[in-house]
C-alpha cells in the first residue's frame, strides 16, 4: 500500500515536470517569436482621426 506521503510527492513530481516542460516549450515559442519579429519589416499607416456626433436618444 501507498502511504499518502509518498502518494502526495509523487503528484507533486508529476507537476512540477509539467510545469517545467510547458515553461521550456513556452521560452522556446517566445525566442522564436523575437527572431520573426527582428526579421519583419515594419509597415506604419497613416494616421486616422475619428469624428462622431451624438445620435438623439430615441424614446426620451
Amino acid at each position: 500500500m501507498i502511504s499518502r506521503l509518498t502518494s502526495f510527492a509523487v503528484a507533486f513530481a508529476v507537476t512540477a515536470a509539467a510545469s517545467l516542460a510547458f515553461a521550456a516549450e513556452a521560452r522556446e515559442d517566445v525566442l522564436a517569436a523575437r527572431a520573426a519579429k527582428a526579421a519583419a519589416p515594419v509597415v506604419q499607416l497613416e494616421r486616422v482621426v475619428i469624428t462622431a456626433q451624438r445620435l438623439p436618444q430615441a424614446g426620451l
